[in-house]
């Protein structure tokens, strides 16, 4: 995998997802993941590209599917 080649919106949304984010990292994406319009620019003040990045991945057809084709480029040489 190329973790190194997602920016930083897009690697937080990877670790997420497979599951190695921990601790305060980890309460931050379930906090972003149930955030309503108003909470999530809350937390969009502090964690602009992660907030991003939730808005993206929740909203924008085929983000994810593009992010994991990014990270896994090369992965088979």
């Amino acid at each position: 995998m190329k973790l190194h080649d997602l920016d930083k919106g897009q690697k937080f949304i990877w670790e997420w997802q497979y599951r190695t984010l921990g601790g305060f990292d980890t309460t931050l994406a379930e906090a972003l993941s149930k955030s309503d319009g108003n909470n999530r620019d809350k937390l969009r003040k502090g964690f602009p590209e992660y907030a991003d990045a939730m808005d993206s991945f929740q909203n924008d057809n085929g983000w994810w599917d593009r992010v994991q084709d990014k990270a896994m480029l090369g992965a088979e040489q």
